[in-house]
């Protein structure tokens, strides 16, 4: 026993000169049963040390809409009513006319949501609007820990206070939101501070109306094509490390969304925005990390 406390102090004295982020790579490193042990051990009496103290979600800055954890992607989201549904495709009807707000419909479902407007993508050719979402999860329980992911949202007050002034008396979209996602507005489209749900919601009816010729919620600005991407995925990890904090036993979500829009002659927008939140077995939020303000082009 002596001994172990004479390791164990040793070993805390460590993470005292390597920081957190090094202690990852001695959990990795080929170390005897015991040691590792050790480092588990430690983890839970001193989580300081080790930079994996728990947090909720309000000890963080974030909220979890709890309110629309019982929501199943997609519902809702895409009207599929007159929709050319591509063979196999379920739940929507087809149409027998064609025009360039033509809807195409090529997946839905929980794990993913294809559509189209104007025309068909091909080898060849893009559709001139698009939605193309995808959802990566095996059991229903892996499915629930990404849907809290993706419904955690940031304090209002941090993304407002990082939240730049556009024009004279116009402020972040935060400040006028419950829920905050977006960092500003350009060209009509707003900038995303933070992947949500909330927010592919809202790029997904950007797109739509922008097919139906619809600009009058982006101050009537129409864009000639748009497409939007969203991707999520969520695994187990038994050590995970990142900026000097080291997590045991947490599932890893990644979420990415992926815009581009043309209105004309040096008009168009594009970015693109990652995040990742880490959960525990329980669905508490232990971290979030890419949340900041986007990388726009602007032409």
């Amino acid at each position: 026993m002596d001994v172990l406390i004479v390791k164990a102090l040793s070993l805390y004295r460590i993470v005292g000169r390597i920081g957190a982020g090094g202690i990852g790579v001695l959990y990795r490193a080929q170390m005897v049963p015991a040691t590792r042990a050790l480092i588990l051990t430690l983890s839970v009496l001193l989580p300081g040390a080790f930079g994996c103290a728990k947090h909720d979600p309000a000890s963080l800055g974030y909220a979890v809409a709890t309110e629309n954890l019982s929501w199943n992607f997609p519902d809702g989201l895409v009207d599929t009513t007159g929709a050319f549904v591509v063979t196999g495709t379920p739940n929507a009807r087809q149409s027998r006319t064609s025009g360039p707000g033509q809807m195409y419909l090529d997946a839905i479902g929980k794990h993913e949501l294809l559509v189209y407007w104007g025309a068909r993508p091909s080898e060849s050719s893009r559709a001139p609007y698009s939605v193309e979402c995808r959802r990566e999860f095996k059991t229903p329980e892996e499915d629930r820990l990404l849907r809290i992911a993706e419904e955690t949202y940031p304090g209002k007050a941090s993304v407002v206070a990082k939240g730049p002034e556009l024009e004279k008396g116009r402020t972040s979209p935060a400040s006028e939101v419950l829920r905050p996602w977006a960092f500003n507005e350009v060209d009509g489209v707003q900038a995303p501070y933070a992947v949500t749900m909330d927010g592919v919601r809202y790029y997904v009816a950007r797109v739509r109306a922008y097919a139906g010729w619809d600009s009058s919620s982006s101050r009537g600005i129409w864009m000639k094509t748009a497409s939007f991407q969203y991707s999520a995925s969520i695994s187990p990890k038994g050590v995970y490390s990142r900026e000097g904090r080291v997590f045991h036993d947490v599932w890893i979500v990644e979420l990415s969304m992926r815009w581009a829009s043309y209105c004309g002659n040096l008009c168009s927008v594009g970015f693109s925005h990652d995040r990742t939140v880490l959960l525990d077995r329980a669905g508490a939020v232990l971290a979030v990390f890419g949340d900041r303000s986007p990388k726009v082009m602007v032409s």
